[in-house]
């Protein structure tokens, strides 16, 4: 279990998404450090991210091909929402801001 904050905020909710984290950095890394940037950018990084596209493919492969399993998840992540889920954006109803026009 991790802990952070993503992009994919209340979305999650609506639909089923999926995210992989690989080790990139040498242990005790701080984040958002030059040493996180470093090993990022070097072939370690480049080793990590090329693990995690892999792993989320071949998931991705397995889903696709087996209908029990995907039935499996949908069951699951309907159960976690509850009965009478209904979407309601976090940011509710209002125009976009600034230079918004009709």
């Amino acid at each position: 279990m991790g802990y952070g904050s993503t992009d994919v905020g209340d979305v999650s909710y609506a639909t089923p998404t999926v995210g992989v984290r690989t080790a990139t950095w040498v242990p005790g890394t701080p984040s958002h450090s030059w040493q996180a940037v470093a090993a990022s950018g070097m072939s370690i990084g480049v080793k990590g991210a090329q693990v995690a596209a892999k792993t989320m493919t071949l998931a991705a492969i397995e889903l696709y091909e087996n209908k029990a399993l995907r039935d499996e998840a949908r069951a699951a992540f309907d159960e976690a929402r509850g009965e009478n889920y209904t979407y309601k954006s976090l940011l509710g109803d209002r125009k976009p801001p600034l230079d918004y026009r009709d």
